[in-house]
């Protein structure tokens, strides 16, 4: 609304600096957004969304260590400082012990997201593993991992390999009580599909709600059990779903009980993510 200059000087007017800095900062956003190139766009969509720069709070009793060597990697890539030299190769080994010898990119879209060796699923097990725990911590609800769903076996869509179905956590919803699966998934914006990547260039979110469709394509609804996707981007951008999920601990808890309950989950999930990114990146260039 226009301001009323002479009534400004007459009485404060409360929140209205909060108002006028959100304004600016969504201008700034849209500017940064029409003149960086591709891959700035992708690294600064990733890196915004509920809960993403969590991992840059002071740490809380509880929360994850977060090493020296850690933050710096993570700091250098929200800021989009090269954490790769130039002329570098991935250092991740596969199972046979030969490397994966991709050249890495400059600001570790590779590193995030390398196949091979065992730090990416290292990130996704401890993702899991802390949520199983913080669950049962917050709701009393038994949350045990790794559980087999024989309704949802298949066959892998390109080999024909028969899959079991195994989710990550059983449980019950904090806000309902129905019985759940928790599903979760760590996915990188950058893709070496040119459409594909131009694609999420341009819209916040996009490779997390692509995972989510993967997820609800892979385990259609079955009677006596929701799925709840809890997909992040690699930044730390989460998908809609694992927003309205988290959002639902502590709906019985007074607003500032729960306001500081969803902060310190909202504190270990970046951490700990970001943890893994920064593992990744580290083991990535054979350190």
């Amino acid at each position: 609304q226009p301001i009323e200059w002479a009534r400004s000087l007459q009485e404060p007017h409360a929140k209205l600096q909060g108002v006028w800095s959100n304004a600016d900062s969504g201008k700034n956003r849209e500017r940064l957004l029409r003149e960086l190139p591709e891959n700035g766009r992708l690294a600064l969509r990733e890196c915004g969304g509920v809960g993403a720069r969590a991992f840059l709070q002071p740490r809380q009793p509880g929360d994850p260590l977060q090493p020296d060597d850690h933050f710096e990697v993570n700091l250098m890539c929200r800021l989009r400082v090269p954490v790769c030299p130039a002329g570098s190769t991935c250092q991740h080994r596969r199972q046979d012990g030969t490397l994966c010898g991709v050249p890495l990119d400059p600001h570790g879209f590779h590193a995030k997201s390398c196949e091979c060796g065992s730090s990416r699923t290292a990130r996704h097990d401890r993702l899991r593993d802390r949520h199983a725990a913080m669950h049962k911590d917050i709701t009393g609800h038994a949350a045990p991992i790794e559980q087999r769903v024989p309704g949802w076996d298949r066959r892998h869509p390109r080999t024909g390999v028969p899959q079991e179905a195994k989710l990550d956590i059983q449980t019950h919803d904090p806000s309902t009580g129905r019985p759940i699966l928790i599903d979760w998934a760590v996915t990188c914006v950058h893709s070496t599909y040119a459409p594909r990547r131009h694609a999420r260039s341009g819209r916040d979110g996009l490779a997390a709600a692509q995972m989510v469709d993967d997820k609800r394509d892979s385990y259609p609804p079955r009677e006596g059990f929701d799925l709840v996707p809890m997909v992040f981007e690699t930044g730390g951008r989460p998908s809609d779903e694992a927003v309205s999920f988290v959002r639902s601990y502590g709906a019985s808890l007074e607003d500032d009980e729960r306001s500081e309950l969803l902060s310190r989950i909202w504190r270990d999930i970046s951490r700990t993510l970001q943890q893994g990114n920064a593992e990744m990146i580290l083991s990535a260039l054979g350190r």
